[in-house]
């Protein structure tokens, strides 16, 4: 069923994964749809299905298959563990005891 999709199916899908990500937006819509519009052009990356000529490749050969998902994925996590890591506060903490009972009573 699903390779019988044309091409107003495929962008009312894409209408309704926009409608879902300002949905479930919880903070800044502004920022929602910002990810939205990244993904977006991210998915534009590679050669284009009517033409056949490189969209947004900057001449790099591994990018005419488009951007991978796992690479991406695995960025953003990756960056984002690293941002909480350096936001996270640091502290010590030195223990100051008197050294007592070495010797028996």
């Amino acid at each position: 069923m699903a390779l019988k999709f044309g091409f107003a199916e495929n962008f009312s899908l894409m209408c309704l994964g926009l409608v879902i990500v300002s949905f479930l937006a919880r903070g800044s819509m502004l920022k929602a749809m910002f990810m939205a519009v990244l993904g977006l052009f991210l998915g534009t990356i590679g050669i284009d299905l009517i033409v056949g000529k490189p969209r947004f490749t900057l001449g790099i050969k591994s990018f005419m298959d488009g951007v991978g998902l796992i690479p991406v994925v695995m960025g953003l996590f990756g960056i984002s563990e690293v941002l909480l890591n350096v936001e996270e506060g640091f502290s010590r903490e030195v223990f100051k005891t008197r050294i007592s009972n070495l010797l028996p009573a």
